[in-house]
């Protein structure tokens, strides 16, 4: 089944007010920071060959 657009800019973000409280844009700046041990996730289980 198509997607009837009856946007005629549909491309166009949100446009309207937005709320009182909310933030003009949420960045977190280093998100993936290259030195930060706390990123590390182990992915498999540690096999220590012998």
């Amino acid at each position: 089944m198509p997607l009837e657009m009856t946007d005629e800019n549909p491309m166009i973000p949100y446009q309207p007010p937005m709320p009182a409280d909310a933030l003009p844009e949420i960045v977190v700046p280093d998100a993936v920071a290259a030195d930060d041990d706390r990123m590390w996730v182990q992915q498999t289980e540690r096999r220590i060959r012998q």
